[in-house]
């Protein structure tokens, strides 16, 4: 494995944890601009209606851009925070990406290794034996194998 694949096999975890905390923030900072051009809005109604009650006329053109631009500030923000929310979920953890890099190529070394090839079944059959009565379900048949060996000797 090269040098800088395994680098990035290890900050799968970090990179995954720098997108949770980037989409924190900019969620917690994209509702500033909704709330300011909500009380903006608010107060553009409430001109409009003043003026037109007392029958004068206030250009609330500026206004309105800034709302605009206060609400589309706001959905950039809510929009950059699901990217970073789907990033966080299409990283893979390091755990996840070592099995994605590593178990393909132990798998090829062991059906293309000549040497497992050669071990006689019997060998082969005895591992297999061993890793059934170490399975945490077979444990206790195993301590009772060990004891009646002990006490057969």
């Amino acid at each position: 494995m090269k040098t800088k694949s395994l680098y990035w096999l290890l900050m799968c975890d970090d990179i995954r944890t720098l997108c949770e905390e980037v989409r924190d923030v900019v969620r917690s900072i994209a509702w500033l601009p909704l709330i300011i051009a909500a009380i903006n809005g608010c107060c553009i109604f409430a001109c409009v209606i003043v003026n037109h009650e007392e029958g004068t006329h206030i250009d609330v053109a500026p206004a309105i851009v800034a709302f605009a631009w206060l609400i589309g500030i706001g959905c950039a923000l809510m929009l950059s925070a699901i990217v970073f929310m789907a990033a966080r979920r299409l990283i893979p953890t390091t755990k996840q990406m070592a099995v994605l890099i590593v178990v393909p190529s132990l798998v090829d070394a062991i059906d293309n290794s000549e040497a497992l090839k050669a071990l006689p079944k019997k060998i082969v059959d005895l591992a297999g034996d061993w890793i059934e009565t170490l399975s945490p379900k077979k444990k206790e048949a195993a301590k009772d194998v060990v004891v009646s060996e002990r006490g057969a000797s």
